[in-house]
């Protein structure tokens, strides 16, 4: 496939391809997702030269991956972006716009509240009208 490919294709949209299995699950039991969330909207921005986010990798990869990682990163810019995060749910409706919030920062040192963009949403139980 390529890895510019991968990061612009499946990484934003990962029921398409690496967790379609999860999602047909998910509507075979009766959940919805796909009118719950923004269709390739990522909630998690990796960057090479992020210095926490590489020590905080490095908890839950073994070394070896970091030398793939690098490589692969280095041919889109050393970026990626994925979408990691998501609403799923049984009868429900959903009632305005959802939103993914990206660059929250605290307000006292001007940092990342997550690692993660908060995704937004507003519903109501599907028998009931808002």
């Amino acid at each position: 496939m390529g890895v510019r490919h991968v990061v612009a294709n499946h990484y934003p949209h990962p029921e398409r391809w690496f967790e379609r299995r999860l999602f047909r699950e998910l509507e075979e039991r009766g959940y919805e997702y796909k009118k719950l969330n923004k269709p390739g909207e990522c909630t998690l921005h990796y960057n090479l030269s992020d210095i926490v986010t590489n020590l905080n990798m490095g908890e839950w990869l073994p070394q070896w991956c970091f030398w793939f990682i690098n490589w692969a990163l280095r041919q889109v810019g050393g970026t990626c972006s994925l979408k990691l995060d998501w609403f799923a749910g049984k009868d429900i409706k959903r009632c305005g716009e959802m939103a993914v919030v990206a660059g929250l920062r605290d307000n006292e040192g001007n940092r990342p509240v997550s690692d993660h963009d908060p995704i937004v949403l507003s519903f109501v139980p599907e028998n009931r009208t808002v």
